[in-house]
């Protein structure tokens, strides 16, 4: 038996990324049964998606399309501060505890995944002391993220750094997201071959033509309208300011045809409505966070596909974004503030447009260009889609956790 534990796993019937749930689901079906671990608080909605109150502690188990999930208990918080800290505690309490009852044989695997280190390091203290083996994801590079978003190298990034070095050392096995971040373990001191790639991806299944219908858009969206979408957290990290930056430029310049389309939630997203309002800016549209399982439906009604950045250096090299390979898969052409990897890959494809990070009038423009060339968007969005399947495609990177395991 096999544990995978990531705090913010999610089942397609809620919104977030499904890459666990999704080569769990396949993994089985290659004979390696493996059950996911994750907190029954949903990082999107910030709230329980199993159980109706804080007071029930305990832990809910049940069986999605043959995928075991254990939902361990962990506290509510609604922003970035000491509640969330204090969430991320209490889930890898849990995790210890948990992982030091479950049955285990002498070929079990425990995988502990970021994005957050205390959860792999609950993990891997458990596999230690059950004498299993260990296997760490790297989601976020720490405390590389850290030192990027706030400046700082403090104590708290010192103690991240130990941590981060205490598994990479300690695992027997280490997955990447991002290829970059090989280079940036591997000069760490860890063995290039204990590090192995497999990305964010797409399953091939999920985007099936009979998944793109019946998504209801809001009323303030017309069918002419051309709605540039940007599907995802709504965080500080997101720069989603330089996305109502060119909504407002491109307003001005009287391109009212072009809407922007921002789906999720987050901490920040209270703050980007009021600013939308006191601005009055009246071509951006906002929609709560939609089930994985809608997105190709949502994406089919869309234009364009946006996914901006803050200027962090982290970010070149160091993420896999889901969206990235969702708005591909959905035939969308993407239009990014992101350099590095993310760039490198929009290139390669041929699906996209790249502007410099705080290009916010280069950005609109670019926006603005598609709006008014259909045959472009059509071109970058097959391109995208082909390239994605051939390269991003689930159903085959799943062979390489085959061999992990």
């Amino acid at each position: 038996m096999n544990y995978w534990v990531n705090q913010y796993v999610v089942a397609p019937d809620a919104p977030g990324g499904t890459r666990h749930f999704e080569f769990a689901l396949r993994l089985n079906q290659k004979g390696i049964t493996v059950e996911l671990v994750a907190a029954d608080l949903n990082l999107s909605t910030r709230s329980y998606t199993r159980r109706f109150s804080s007071r029930k502690r305990q832990n809910i188990t049940e069986e999605v399309e043959g995928v075991k999930i254990h939902w361990l208990y962990t506290t509510l918080y609604s922003r970035n501060n000491w509640r969330r800290a204090y969430s991320m505690f209490r889930f890898a309490w849990s995790v210890f505890w948990f992982l030091m009852r479950v049955p285990i044989d002498e070929s079990s695997v425990f995988i502990g995944s970021s994005p957050h280190l205390l959860a792999a390091l609950a993990t891997q203290l458990a596999a230690r002391m059950r004498g299993t083996r260990l296997i760490f994801e790297v989601r976020d590079l720490w405390p590389e993220t850290l030192i990027g978003m706030t400046g700082k190298n403090g104590l708290a990034a010192k103690i991240l750094r130990l941590i981060a070095d205490y598994l990479y050392n300690r695992s027997e096995k280490i997955i990447v997201l991002a290829s970059q971040s090989q280079e940036v373990i591997a000069a760490r001191g860890v063995p290039k071959q204990k590090i192995i790639f497999v990305p964010n991806s797409v399953d091939p299944d999920l985007f099936q033509e009979k998944n793109v219908e019946g998504f209801a858009f809001p009323g303030t969206l017309k069918e002419d309208d051309f709605i540039a979408v940007y599907a995802g957290a709504h965080g500080s990290a997101n720069n989603l300011d330089l996305i109502l930056d060119a909504a407002a430029f491109l307003q001005e310049q009287g391109y009212h045809r072009v809407k922007f389309l921002l789906v999720g939630d987050g901490p920040c997203k209270g703050e980007l409505v009021e600013r939308i309002k006191r601005e009055d800016i009246d071509n951006v549209v906002f929609l709560d966070p939609v089930r994985k399982v809608q997105i190709p439906a949502l994406f089919k009604r869309c234009d364009v596909g946006l996914l901006v950045l803050r200027d962090v250096p982290v970010f070149r090299y160091g993420i896999s974004p889901n969206k990235l390979f969702d708005y591909m898969a959905s035939g969308l052409p993407v239009v990014t503030n992101v350099q590095g990897e993310v760039a490198s890959v929009i290139a390669e494809a041929n699906c996209g447009l790249v502007v410099s990070p705080e290009d916010t009038a280069g950005f609109a423009k670019r926006v603005a260009e598609l709006s008014s060339d259909p045959g472009r968007c059509r071109q970058l969005g097959e391109a995208g889609r082909k390239y994605v399947f051939e390269n991003y495609n689930r159903a085959i990177l799943v062979d390489r956790l085959v061999e992990v395991f």
